[in-house]
């Protein structure tokens, strides 16, 4: 999967946990997406939160996380 915004790590953790073996390619060196934008704003530490706990999710569901890797349609 590419992108570590919430849509894709929702999606990367909901696979895993339904059996499939998943990589989730982010190209930033931080998941988030969005969320990550939101949760530097003062009152929103909701969103960090969200990230940390969906962070944590993804590793015990066994996703592959790369940060910092840009996917193109050749990937």
């Amino acid at each position: 999967m590419v992108g570590g915004g919430p849509a894709g790590m929702e999606a990367a953790a909901l696979a895993t946990e339904v059996g499939h073996d998943v990589a989730l390619w982010e190209r930033d060196d931080h998941l988030g997406g969005q969320f990550a934008i939101a949760a530097r704003a003062t009152m929103n530490g909701t969103f960090s939160d969200w990230i940390t706990w969906q962070g944590a999710r993804l590793a015990r569901t066994g996703v592959d996380v790369s940060l910092g890797r840009h996917g193109t349609a050749e990937d």
